[in-house]
């Protein structure tokens, strides 16, 4: 080390590490002003987890509908953390937004710190380092996701955690081993954890001169599965399966993932070249980077980002704005990016060419990050809640503290129609469950499967023996009202498939009559024996349930 870069500076200026540490608070404040700008927005999934969460805290078990286990959820650490702030009494959506912030802070510094150990001793270290932490902190996806409602930052948070944890005593052996409990709690947030299993199998047994296994190695088994094995088992007797029911309703569709004919339609495919040229030139800038030396790029870095692009093609897709399913694997793919930029600029010669290799790499930064600051996330149309996360933004920041003073519930029209119609004992049936099912409380039969398995295998299914199983549920529930949600140019293609079923059927037509919606967004399933029924005590007591939510009403009327 040179005695420059070891000198203190003098007294009273600050020295390198202050630098660094100012903009490390800089870039942590960025985000969080960024992130708060989203404060409004909170996705329809996560009140499915909240409504589990709620039913958890009552005493009526981890279910959604009392008296039906069925795992319709995929983040069980963060049900269990919701049902706790519920028995605390505390306001839940609010809470959870307060986690999810802290989450992402989380796995900023986390990065931060991951990037720091894995480049120590690099020639381009610092550059690697300030890449992979501004690329993470600027970038709008992490930003959304902290403040969604779902388990999105805590799971990348503790990824990151464990993987960083995991580098430490790798280089340290005798340390104990509190990346197994990171991951082992990761386990418990997401059912794609384990596909990340496959960084610390590499991490473990690829490098030359490795150790034999050892107490240490078993002793980091014995953590990981005192986490793992009661969850599973719990899974397997509560719900009789070892996979959630969102995995059979959103991933057993035909013509999804590998085999998807429109590439088009992958999610790592509208990543890599839907966030504007700039950026896809920067992923391409990289990979030529990684790919010039490629035994010299950390395993911390491209085998849990390979992990995260894996699990992103089986899923393939995703309704949801801003890249959910990439955003655990964010950190490792820009500590990937990084390394191969900071690879291309060290083998640079030449004044001149490092010269226009920094001129276009500042160039190319400067793109990417206009257009997390200021693009939209291409074509979105679920509704406001979901348009609000995924437009474009003007001057944004300005707009922060305004942000703070209201939230956008999603699908609230198909909420008040319940209100409005059905006593809360009536099961009624919906196709997005989320906020109308936790604020009215009814019991649900879910169209597109998540908490129905006769629907997710109708859904997926176009077979006779599908088409009755449906009806035949249906009729052992019999809803006394239906919504099948219709988009611009009518059903999506496994609703319309559920509607075809139902209007084949001459017992649905004898129990239902089917009507368009007077708003147009829906066609409705009536009972035709609908009881008398009183909507206003009935609203005001969801209203009580739910006190955010009506502390939003009022301040609306108000406006």
């Amino acid at each position: 080390m040179s005695a420059s870069a070891s000198a203190p500076g003098r007294p009273g200026e600050p020295g390198p590490r202050s630098w660094r540490a100012l903009a490390a608070a800089g870039l942590v404040l960025f985000f969080v002003w960024n992130a708060l700008y989203f404060w409004p927005y909170v996705v329809d999934d996560a009140f499915i987890s909240f409504r589990y969460a709620r039913n958890l805290a009552l005493g009526q078990g981890l279910v959604y509908n009392p008296g039906e286990r069925v795992e319709g959820y995929s983040n069980f650490l963060w049900v269990l953390l919701a049902a706790g702030v519920l028995a605390l009494g505390g306001p839940l959506v609010t809470s959870m937004k307060v986690a999810g912030l802290a989450a992402g802070v989380a796995t900023l510094l986390g990065s931060m710190r991951l990037a720091q150990r894995i480049f120590a001793g690099e020639p381009a270290s610092r550059l690697k380092v300030a890449l992979a932490a501004g690329l993470l902190g600027t970038h709008t996806s992490l930003a959304v996701w902290s403040q969604a409602g779902l388990e999105t930052p805590l799971f990348a948070a503790l990824l990151v955690g464990a993987v960083g944890r995991f580098e430490l005593e790798r280089r340290e052996p005798g340390r104990l081993p509190g990346s197994a409990l990171l991951f082992g709690l990761a386990w418990l947030t997401r059912p794609e954890a384990p596909t990340y299993a496959l960084y610390f199998a590499a991490r473990r047994f690829l490098p030359r001169g490795r150790p034999r296994l050892g107490r240490a190695d078993l002793g980091w088994l014995a953590v990981l599965a005192a986490l793992v094995v009661p969850f599973e088992l719990f899974g397997l007797v509560y719900y009789g399966e070892l996979l959630p029911q969102t995995h059979g309703a959103k991933l057993g569709r035909e013509g999804h993932g590998l085999l998807a004919s429109d590439p088009s339609g992958s999610l790592v495919f509208r990543f890599a070249l839907g966030q504007g040229g700039a950026f896809a030139g920067l992923l391409a800038l990289g990979a030529l980077g990684c790919l010039a030396r490629p035994g010299r790029v950390p395993k911390a870095a491209w085998v849990p980002a390979s992990s995260g692009l894996l699990f992103a093609l089986y899923a393939w897709s995703d309704w949801m704005p801003r890249y959910r399913l990439l955003v655990p694997c964010l950190p490792f793919l820009f500590l990937l990016l990084a390394h191969g930029l900071g690879e291309v600029f060290e083998r640079a010669r030449g004044r001149r060419v490092r010269g226009a290799l920094g001129l276009l790499l500042a160039s190319l930064l400067a793109g990417a990050l206009h257009e997390q600051l200021f693009g939209a996330y291409g074509p979105h149309r679920r509704g406001p809640s979901s348009q609000f996360a995924a437009r474009g933004r003007g001057l944004w920041w300005s707009q922060v503290p305004a942000q703070l003073g209201r939230r956008i519930h999603p699908l609230e029209r198909d909420a008040w129609r319940i209100l409005r119609r059905a006593p809360e004992h009536e099961p009624v049936g919906l196709a997005d469950i989320g906020f109308p099912g936790f604020l009215t409380g009814n019991p649900i039969w879910d169209v597109r499967g998540l908490v129905t398995p006769a629907a997710a295998r109708a859904r997926n299914d176009d077979s006779e023996a599908a088409r009755r199983a449906l009806v035949d549920d249906l009729l052992r529930v019999r809803p006394l009202l239906l919504v099948l949600p219709l988009r611009r140019r009518g059903f999506a293609p496994a609703i319309g498939r559920v509607d075809r079923h139902l209007r084949a059927d001459a017992r649905v037509t004898a129990v239902y009559r089917r009507e368009r919606a007077p708003e147009g967004d829906a066609i409705l399933y009536l009972r035709r024996a609908a009881p008398p029924y009183d909507p206003g005590p009935r609203i005001a007591a969801a209203l009580a349930r739910f006190p955010e939510y009506a502390s939003e009403l009022a301040r609306r009327e108000t406006r």
